[in-house]
């Protein structure tokens, strides 16, 4: 029955149908890695209230996400880019850690440099850990397909991308989380390696310079998001979730009530 179904397509559609359309996963190789995912709050909305703004934003980003993967493409990570983000790979948590810092710290300031309104934006992003499957692993599977770099470089899967683009959510404006599979699954010999806090700051709490800057910075952002409530038409703003921000800016950037 399959070969005639196979027959009367090449019969009735044969400019549309290809001889081989199987896969092969039995040269896949899973490998054990943290993903980061970086987005822009809100670029859905961004891109409904004008096109253009949104594609300066996003192109933004895109452009801080290469700049600082060109400094570190040394140290094995690979990035892949979406439209309002991008997931970005590597074997080693201080790697993906400091990535994830550097993106913070470099968006931040941009942010504070900008007047409270439209030339404002959140960018956010989250950890997780586990088995992926890589586009060089795809690309073994698919053994008749020409390869094409463009294509097959975001061709991957695995848990911690599903992970990594859920637990994003949790994450306040300018903030890192680390999803559960980092605090339960990421195993070290080294008893003081282990990862066992929710939320990663990228200033160093203990320096009093960095600690006041990021507190400036969440006041900002607390600033930003009132004036968005105050123009929830005009920004596309969630004032359901106006509560849920507040709070959790608090609580990562340690501002008092």
């Amino acid at each position: 029955m399959r070969t005639d179904w196979k027959k009367r397509f090449e019969e009735t559609f044969s400019s549309l149908v290809y001889d081989n359309t199987e896969f092969s996963n039995s040269s896949l190789k899973p490998n054990q890695m943290f993903v980061v995912w970086l987005d822009i709050m809100g670029s859905k909305n961004m891109m409904t209230n004008s096109l253009m703004t949104a594609a300066c934003y996003i192109g933004q980003l895109h452009s801080v996400i290469k700049k600082i993967y060109n400094s570190m493409k040394n140290q094995e990570i690979t990035v892949h880019s979406m439209t309002d983000g991008a997931y970005v790979v590597c074997e080693h948590f201080e790697t993906i850690r400091d990535f994830s810092i550097a993106v913070m710290r470099t968006c931040v300031c941009r942010f504070m440099s900008k007047k409270i309104g439209f030339t404002r934006y959140f960018v956010r992003c989250a950890i997780a850990y586990g088995k992926v499957i890589m586009p060089s692993s795809m690309i073994h599977g698919m053994p008749d397909t020409e390869s094409d770099p463009q294509y097959d470089s975001n061709i991957m899967l695995g848990v911690p991308f599903v992970k990594a683009y859920m637990a994003e959510h949790n994450a306040p404006p300018f903030g890192i989380y680390l999803d559960e599979s980092i605090r339960t699954h990421y195993i070290s010999d080294d008893e003081s390696k282990r990862i066992s806090w929710v939320l990663h700051r990228w200033w160093n709490p203990d320096n009093k310079e960095q600690k006041k800057l990021a507190r400036d910075c969440g006041e900002e952002i607390l600033k930003q998001l009132k004036w968005e409530k105050r123009n929830p038409i005009s920004s596309f703003y969630p004032v359901e979730k106006h509560d849920k921000y507040v709070s959790i800016v608090r609580e990562y950037f340690d501002l008092k009530k």
